[in-house]
């Protein structure tokens, strides 16, 4: 019968209702979420692209090669005894 209890005490349509309704907060979540993630993934676009572009006009302007450089990178570096 559609107003069984299940062992919760609810009714399925209850279950059905609650399930529906989580479902919706879910997806709203996940929405904001993925709207922000867009958003970040923008902005880190159009930030790479504007540094991008300065440091090849710096490049050209003052007629350096490109140099590699890593920051941020720590090395332990073991001298072995022989």
């Amino acid at each position: 019968m559609a107003g069984e209890s299940s062992d919760s005490g609810l009714s399925q349509i209850q279950m059905q209702a609650l399930t529906q309704h989580f479902e919706r907060i879910m997806k709203q979540q996940s929405d904001g979420l993925h709207e922000r993630l867009d958003q970040m993934e923008q902005a880190q676009q159009v930030n790479s692209e504007k540094r991008g572009g300065d440091r090849r006009r710096r490049r050209e302007n003052e007629g350096e090669q490109r140099q590699l450089r890593f920051d941020g990178i720590k090395l332990n570096i073991i001298q072995r005894e022989e």
